[in-house]
């Protein structure tokens, strides 16, 4: 369910307020399969945590994490510094951007167990950096190619007979089910 466009739809909004104008401090890993990344305001700090090992893919927004002292990397160094601007959902898509106010954009791909987060420049479609360089084809991922645009008028519902899985693929398995 956490990984559905419907609930980033609810999540992302909420996610803009609470994270608008935090920095990020650090970007680490500690294993292989998670990303952690350090926010600060003020006197405020909270933390992404981005889990991506299939089949418990999560993420979290704890406001406290401890960083081991051992077997941790510095990642997207061009990360540290920059200030959030929002958090908008890909449209009929599994992932959500942080845009900064650089301009520049953290893409979290949420396709189970192809999930990935990739941080792309200001102006640019393919990514600099990749978290999970396993996946091969993220590395030249245009992310303008995500997002998903539908027919939603009464007359194709209508035409495919109330078939909400043809209707709208992005409701899961539920509505195939019926």
């Amino acid at each position: 369910m956490h990984l559905n466009f419907h609930f980033l739809t609810f999540l992302c909004p909420r996610l803009s307020d609470v994270l608008l104008g935090y920095s990020v401090t650090a970007c680490f890993s500690q294993n292989k399969d998670e990303l952690i990344i350090a926010l600060e305001k003020q006197d405020e700090c909270r933390f992404i945590r981005a889990h991506l090992l299939a089949p418990q893919v999560f993420y979290s927004f704890p406001e406290r994490f401890q960083r081991a002292k051992r077997n941790s990397i510095d990642l997207f160094p061009e990360l540290i510094g920059q200030k959030i601007k929002s958090v908008q959902v890909l449209n009929f898509e599994r992932a959500f951007f942080i845009h900064f106010f650089s301009g520049d954009q953290l893409l979290f791909k949420l396709h189970g167990n192809r999930s990935n987060i990739l941080f792309y420049q200001k102006g640019e479609t393919t990514p600099l950096y990749v978290f999970r360089n396993e996946l091969k084809e993220d590395k030249t991922l245009d992310w303008t190619a995500l997002e998903k645009s539908f027919d939603l008028s009464k007359n194709l519902f209508l035409e495919l007979e109330g078939n909400a899985s043809q209707f709208l693929p992005t409701l899961g398995k539920v509505p195939r089910n019926g």
